[in-house]
């Protein structure tokens, strides 16, 4: 093939590609455009829709379900005016069969949720970041420059990837965000480089989905050896992927200040075989708990087994804190968090 038909075959495979998909979802599949769906307009559609409450109407519908004491009003009010109602009336929707619950209860669950969130965040965002840079260092300890690309741009050679599909579409996406991306680093490598830019400056400007997908989607020889390079465990290369997908979902819904209690996960972590027994009793407990925060728990513990003692320390002092938090609530089901009687001595790191 000539020179311009070449690049003109290129030019229409990307229009194929912006054109007929909206981006990569995860590292299973994509969405098209034509099957994104619309808010309906209800007066439209004649559908009926709430109307906005006040306080006074917000006293009553949360009375219908949990009895409102005169000394919670001031507490109540105060957690609306900053919250707001709709968050609220979740967890009241949650709690209200939990026979002795109060608002009390309720209002301290959410800002429960708000603890785990925060911390959630800052562990998730420092296995972020220590992904991206060790993923970079074992790309380019392992792949040697050839004929064709550079070692600090081996994320363009389609080779390194389970197959040209998923080559196609990860590079594409790197494209997209490249050119889109007008950060001082990126303008740089535009401007100066002519449009070069190596796979370290490239992936601290991607999400942390682009780099969830570039992972799962790298072929065994370079999977493996990231694994490797990081966590002393060779059991550990089965069950990474999900385990990274977990903590992306975990810190995006963090950042996004998600429900965490009740609320399940769509990525289920999986587990390993041969410790499963001290975390689930059965089959159905884990089925259960895994796809709760405990299985988010469960993953952080183990990735942080082979972090410095000064990680291990922190994460022990938020699971002891977040159990005193939990003694706090007086009607809380630790069963909504997958949490078992054992759960701190389960989540506790010891040498």
């Amino acid at each position: 093939m000539k020179n311009k038909q070449l690049q003109k075959y290129k030019r229409t495979s990307m229009n194929i590609f912006r054109t007929k998909y909206r981006r990569i979802i995860s590292s299973s599949h994509y969405i098209k455009r034509d099957k994104i769906p619309k808010i309906n307009n209800g007066l439209l559609i004649k559908e009926d829709l709430k109307d906005f409450y006040s306080f006074e109407k917000i006293k009553k519908k949360i009375d219908k379900s949990v009895r409102i004491e005169e000394s919670e009003l001031a507490i109540l009010k105060e957690f609306i005016d900053k919250t707001g109602y709709f968050r609220f009336s979740i967890y009241l929707k949650l709690m209200k069969d939990i026979e002795g619950v109060t608002v009390i209860d309720i209002i301290k669950t959410c800002q429960l949720d708000g603890y785990i969130r925060d911390n959630l965040f800052s562990f998730t965002t420092r296995l972020e970041m220590f992904w991206k840079k060790t993923i970079v260092d074992t790309m380019c300890l392992n792949y040697e420059t050839n004929d064709f690309f550079h070692n600090s741009q081996c994320y363009l050679d389609k080779k390194i990837y389970k197959n040209d599909e998923w080559g196609n579409l990860i590079i594409q996406e790197f494209n997209k965000s490249f050119f889109s991306n007008n950060s001082p680093a990126f303008k740089h490598h535009k401007n100066k480089k002519k449009n070069c830019i190596p796979i370290w400056a490239l992936f601290e400007g991607l999400t942390f989905g682009q780099i969830n997908t570039f992972i799962t989607q790298l072929d065994a020889r370079y999977y493996n050896a990231w694994v490797s390079s990081i966590y002393n465990n060779p059991a550990y290369k089965k069950p990474m992927k999900s385990w990274i997908t977990v903590i992306r979902t975990s810190r995006n819904r963090s950042a996004h200040n998600s429900r965490i209690y009740g609320l399940k996960a769509p990525d289920v972590p999986m587990i390993l075989k041969k410790t499963s027994r001290n975390y689930f009793s059965d089959n159905k407990s884990k089925n259960i708990s895994s796809t709760l925060l405990f299985g988010t728990l469960y993953v952080i513990k183990h990735l942080f087994m082979y972090e410095n003692d000064h990680i291990k320390e922190n994460w022990n002092n938020f699971i002891y804190k977040l159990n005193d938090k939990l003694l706090e609530i007086k009607k809380i089901e630790k069963s909504q968090y997958g949490f078992s009687e054992d759960w701190v001595k389960q989540l506790e790191i010891i040498d």
